[in-house]
Formats: C-alpha cells, sequence, structure tokens
C-alpha cells in the first residue's frame, strides 16, 4: 500500500532558501526532497530520545563529525589521545542515559531520580577512573604526555583527606 502525499507550501527567506540549497542531504537534490529528509530527520529525532540507544546515536551524530576531524588530524600529526577519546565517549554516554532516564513515563519519581542520580555516578566515576588510570605512568598516552599527571595533585589530596575522614 502505497503512502498518500499532501501537497505542502511554505515560504521562506532567502538565506533559508539559499541554506537548503547547499545543503548537502544524502539522495535528496531538490528542495521538496531536501525537506521530506529533514522531516524524516526530526521524526526519528523525536522518537529517539525515548531510549538510551536512541539518545545515544543522536550525540553520536553531533559528536561524530568532530571525532572524524580528530582522527584526522592525530593520524595527519601521528598523535593520539586517549583522554579526549574516553572523555568524549564518557559524556555521550552519561548524556544519553539522563535524557533517555528522563522521559514523560515516570511512576515513583522520589525512587527514579535516586536510581538516575546512582546511574549518573556510575558514569562519572568511571570516567574518573579511566582519567586516573592514564596517570599511573609519568606519560600518558595524550598529545601533551603530562596532561593527567600534572592535574593528579589536588585529586591525590582530596583522596587522602577522603580516607582520613572515613
Amino acid at each position: 500500500m502505497s503512502q498518500r502525499t499532501v501537497p505542502f507550501s511554505v515560504r521562506v527567506s532567502q538565506e533559508d532558501a539559499e541554506f537548503i540549497a547547499a545543503l548537502e542531504v544524502p539522495d535528496a537534490s531538490t528542495p521538496s526532497d531536501k525537506l521530506r529528509a529533514i522531516i524524516a530527520d526530526a521524526r526519528t529525532r523525536a522518537e529517539s530520545d525515548k531510549d538510551f540507544v536512541g539518545c545515544w546515536r543522536i550525540l553520536r551524530e553531533l559528536t561524530g563529525p568532530a571525532m572524524v576531524r580528530l582522527r584526522e588530524l592525530e593520524y595527519a600529526e601521528r598523535m593520539h589521545s586517549e583522554l579526549l577519546r574516553q572523555a568524549i565517549e564518557c559524556a555521550e554516554g552519561l548524556l544519553a542515559f539522563v535524557v533517555a532516564e528522563l522521559d514523560d513515563e515516570i511512576k515513583d519519581a522520589a525512587k527514579h531520580l535516586t536510581q538516575v542520580e546512582a546511574g549518573a555516578a556510575d558514569r562519572v566515576f568511571t570516567l574518573i577512573e579511566m582519567m586516573l588510570r592514564l596517570g599511573t605512568t609519568k606519560e600518558s598516552k595524550c598529545f601533551d604526555p603530562q596532561v593527567v599527571s600534572s592535574r593528579l595533585g589536588p585529586v591525590m589530596e582530596l583522596t587522602k583527606i577522603i580516607s582520613a575522614s572515613k
């Protein structure tokens, strides 16, 4: 069964028309094709923010071009930053988790908020552990080999204070 289409007319500013004309959309060359693709993308985004994987995919779309550019620059310069890779991946996971968990269908809000907080803490402390692991050697796998070790002093002081107070 074919979907019935409905004519849809819209007026846009000259600036928006130029933007749509220059917009690169796979398998869409005409303004009508591009508008249909934009609507399909908006629908996918609206329906995807209800679960973790959908949220994570949206965030990956946002960070993807920057990650590709980072990898290109790393390759060209023969450099690598484990700190950037881990920080970005953890940030994506944390944000996807929080957005997906705070949907509209929350029954016991107090209990749910406690669970969301615990899940966020798990993800934040995973990032902290990853950063501390990068500091286990004098030189980490980062653009600046001392970027982690040079920042560990205050963290170590805080852990000593926390350990002493327990």
